[in-house]
């Protein structure tokens, strides 16, 4: 009787387990913890979405888009996105989502601007993910494009100095 029920708990675990670390719930949970974080104007949490080579259409690589996060959230004193049309296409271990955004935000300078910009949009982000290691949770962002977006007007106009800005 006791060897039954601990069977039936383990398959019962077994089973759980198996659904949270699906690599579709997974890649989920990296999508919309990458969206909770720009709408935090979490720097470091986008930061760690992005994979070692990761780049983008504006020219950015995982080192300097981090060092420019903290700049560009700035001035917001808040942001809300609204994604819709999202497509998610998964191949193994790499992905891509698509999807337009509404955006909301309160602030200063040039967050209203980009507001504009992103609400005027009619491409989607292409956003790339891959599963960077053995891990089901480990999908990382490899690229994202949107060739309709002017991030060079939000773009430093000057070399960082020591500190980094």
């Amino acid at each position: 009787m006791i060897l039954s029920v601990s069977a039936v708990a383990v398959l019962v675990i077994a089973a759980g387990m198996s659904h949270y670390y699906d690599a579709d719930r997974q890649l989920e949970r990296g999508w919309t913890g990458f969206v909770e974080s720009i709408e935090s104007r979490s720097a470091f949490g986008v930061h760690r979405r992005l994979a070692p080579d990761y780049t983008d259409c504006w020219g950015y690589n995982k080192d300097s888009l981090g060092k420019d996060l903290w700049r560009i959230f700035y001035p917001f004193e808040s942001i809300e996105l609204t994604p819709y049309e999202v497509l998610v296409v998964r191949d193994g271990d790499t992905a891509t989502i698509s999807a337009r955004f509404t955006m909301a935000s309160t602030g200063a300078g040039v967050g209203s601007d980009a507001q504009n910009q992103v609400n005027r949009l009619t491409e989607p982000f292409v956003i790339q993910w891959r599963r960077d290691g053995s891990f089901p949770w480990s999908w990382k962002i490899t690229r994202i494009d949107q060739p309709e977006f002017d991030a060079k007007r939000y773009q430093r106009r000057r070399p960082a100095g020591p500190l980094g800005f």
